[in-house]
């Protein structure tokens, strides 16, 4: 189902493209966009990230306006100046840079014959002057097989080489759909931090820490002996999470429902995220005396214990358990 339109404009052309649920873009910096939600029943909801190309981590959002009386850049010059670049009047030029009272919100209601006219059809235009070639700046998360699918969940991702985009800003692009009562994890990823915003459904979060703990100690030979905190947190509809980099994690559904999380890996060129328990974990591919000497009984004790699981990445959680029997 198309939930909306956005509009891309760029020193020669303006490109529109329909939006429908697992669409990927990539809006360039300095590039000036719009939307449109051409669904009447629903809000057209977006996850952005956000990537800062002057001062690190200090994002200004440059308005033409639209907004309060002061929101557009335009009023930061004087009258004059923008009545000569303009060539106009001060009451026109007063008109076009919003200072109108009624035009008070930067959301607007649009008629219905505006409606069709800003979806219109899914396209490039050379603008004003037709037709031009499609700059490939958009995706589905759903275009290729999940990475991972099972009764308990599905995870499906995007990276640079199925989207060269990504490459630009060096993320990847994950969306995991938990089945209610079930969780994904524990897992960590090698070199990305990734951002997860939860869309719908509600459920909980846990991860291991090193950096809360006060219980590190040193052997008498001087080693680390490292500490881990849990971290944990309810998850609903709009909640973020930061998962540093190496830091296991599992996200758990609750039984009422599914729980779908889109997730932004940032850094993410070679990252790898390893599974910490069930198939293809990353404990199966140890040696024996490894295991023997890290858990201190025999390795096929160990064995029978992180073999068990035959699924991947996604199981029956507490919930669906019984919670006291873990």
């Amino acid at each position: 189902m198309i939930r909306g339109t956005i509009t891309l404009i760029e020193r020669d052309s303006r490109q529109s493209h329909n939006i429908k649920r697992g669409d990927l873009f990539h809006v360039p910096a300095g590039i000036t966009v719009y939307l449109t939600n051409t669904n009447n029943n629903e809000r057209l909801v977006l996850a952005n990230i956000l990537h800062s190309v002057s001062v690190p981590g200090d994002l200004q959002f440059f308005s033409v306006g639209g907004g309060d009386p002061e929101s557009s850049f335009y009023n930061a010059f004087s009258h004059e100046v923008i009545e000569a670049a303009f060539n106009v009047d001060r009451e026109s030029a007063q008109k076009l840079i919003g200072q109108q009272k009624q035009q008070q919100d930067i959301f607007k209601k649009a008629t219905k014959e505006q409606i069709r006219s800003l979806a219109g059809e899914d396209k490039g235009r050379l603008w004003p002057f037709g037709d031009r070639k499609e700059t490939s700046r958009h995706t589905s998360i759903y275009k290729n097989k999940p990475s991972v699918a099972n009764e308990n969940g599905i995870l499906h991702e995007v990276d640079s080489k199925d989207f060269p985009d990504l490459q630009d800003i060096n993320v990847a692009v994950s969306f995991f759909n938990i089945t209610r009562g079930s969780m994904a994890g524990p897992f960590y990823n090698t070199k990305a931090t990734q951002v997860l915003m939860i869309l719908n459904g509600v459920g909980q979060f846990e991860m291991a820490c090193p950096h809360l703990s006060e219980q590190t100690t040193r052997t008498r030979t001087g080693e680390i002996n490292p500490h881990y905190e849990q971290v944990s947190s309810q998850l609903r509809h709009g909640t973020v999470v930061v998962i540093p980099v190496g830091h296991p994690v599992v996200i758990e559904a609750s039984g009422e429902q599914n729980l779908e999380v889109i997730g932004f890996g940032l850094n993410s060129d070679e990252n790898e995220w390893f599974p910490l328990a069930g198939r293809e974990n990353v404990l199966s591919q140890w040696e024996d005396e490894a295991l023997e000497l890290t858990f201190g009984f025999p390795a096929q004790e160990v064995k029978r214990v992180i073999q068990k699981q035959n699924q991947k990445l996604f199981f029956k959680g507490p919930a669906r358990r019984g919670r006291a029997s873990g």
